[in-house]
């Protein structure tokens, strides 16, 4: 069970994260590594103010050891190979002309593509040098903004 200080340093951080949506990656991804270290310390006892300092302070040391190693690659569609007159390929036309969409940010638009390729979370963690559990937390948030964006379109 989580201490009355944790849970409050994590409202802290959610309220962040609320604020900073489709805004900032990397600081969205400071966030959930704060949030995940909050998470496996649940017993802890303080000012809650300092725990999302210390929190946000070791999850920028995390993300920038990891700019660090170099993972960060470049991502380059492949090549739009035209579609027969199958039904399934103007479906994908069609997912692909919308993941263009001006709305989407372009590390959504990313993650999006990667999925349109059939790569699933390890391969895109690897690709982009993050945890598995980072990939899946990305993959949903894409895959929910292209919803509302589907929807409305």
């Amino acid at each position: 069970m989580m201490t009355k200080d944790v849970q409050e340093a994590m409202l802290i951080l959610y309220g962040y994260e609320q604020n900073l949506r489709d805004r900032n990656n990397y600081l969205l991804d400071k966030i959930d590594r704060a949030l995940n270290q909050l998470s496996r310390n649940p017993d802890k006892v303080g000012d809650p103010r300092k725990m999302v300092r210390s929190a946000l302070g070791n999850a920028a040391t995390v993300l920038k050891n990891r700019k660090n190693r170099g993972f960060e690659e470049q991502y380059v569609p492949e090549e739009v190979i035209f579609p027969s007159l199958d039904e399934a390929d103007h479906v994908n036309i069609e997912v692909r002309d919308f993941l263009n969409h001006p709305s989407l940010s372009k590390h959504d638009r990313e993650i999006l593509f990667y999925l349109l390729e059939n790569k699933d979370a390890r391969e895109i963690a690897m690709i982009k040098g993050i945890s598995v559990n980072l990939a899946r937390v990305h993959i949903s948030r894409a895959r929910a903004r292209a919803r509302k964006l589907w929807g409305a379109a």
